[in-house]
């Protein structure tokens, strides 16, 4: 069985791939999975509605989601089931913002929500919290780093957005909410300024939502949140499970 040093971090549901079975995802490859404190050995399976763990005993099923480390939703690498309950959600997060990281533990609670970081850079200088590697760590296969999203002339607030390639990205990101997954995305303000680029990626989500799903809306929730301040391959072999 893979390593669960991870398990003194969050007693979220997840699933470790079994050792000796290489690299990627592989219908029928053998996942532990832990629920409720407890671990259930799974299978993998792909089905019509997307990728699943179905236990040994035939009685649970778990939807998967793994995103690839690196612009998973840019470049198609993203694997999951789909989720009962609609259309998801968008949160907006800066890194700047007070109590930034206590928000994202709160939204980030729900094992359904999955943390964009649409930063150009995914470092901070002096908050180490806000390196790609401690959220790598922290959050595993729920996170990846989507920098078609980010803004080219980040350093200058004087000058436009400009994203760097947000189209790919955008279809990403609404092929998961049209599954049932809700998106935090990470940006670097304070959760004040109006220039912010995050809510250009989010009126792109919003207007490309609107032509897949046309009742559906995002733009009251996301501004009340943004002005509150409020499986390829699985990074380690680690997988999230949806609810």
């Amino acid at each position: 069985m893979a390593s669960r040093e991870w398990e003194t971090w969050t007693d979220e549901r997840v699933a470790i791939q079994r050792d000796g079975q290489g690299e990627g995802i592989r219908e029928g490859d053998v996942y532990d999975v832990r629920e409720g404190g407890k671990w259930w050995p799974a299978r993998l399976a792909c089905g019509e509605s997307g990728w699943y763990l179905i236990a040994e005993d035939g009685r649970r099923c778990w939807p998967l989601v793994s995103l690839w480390r690196w612009q998973a939703l840019g470049q198609g690498k993203h694997w999951e089931g789909v989720l009962s309950g609609g259309c998801g959600s968008v949160a907006c997060a800066g890194t700047a913002a007070p109590g930034a990281a206590e928000l994202i533990e709160q939204l980030m609670a729900d094992i359904s929500v999955l943390l964009i970081d649409i930063r150009y850079a995914a470092r901070s200088r002096w908050f180490p919290q806000w390196n790609k590697s401690y959220l790598l760590k922290r959050w595993g296969a729920r996170y990846t780093h989507e920098r078609g999203l980010g803004n080219v002339n980040y350093r200058d607030r004087d000058k436009p957005v400009v994203l760097v390639n947000p189209g790919p990205a955008v279809e990403g990101a609404v092929d998961l909410l049209t599954k049932g997954f809700s998106l935090v995305l990470l940006c670097a303000c304070d959760g004040e300024h109006m220039a912010c680029h995050c809510r250009e990626v989010v009126r792109l989500i919003e207007e490309r939502l609107q032509q897949v799903m046309p009742d559906t809306r995002l733009s009251a929730w996301m501004r009340r949140v943004i002005g509150g301040g409020r499986v390829g391959r699985a990074s380690g072999g680690q997988a999230s499970l949806g609810a």
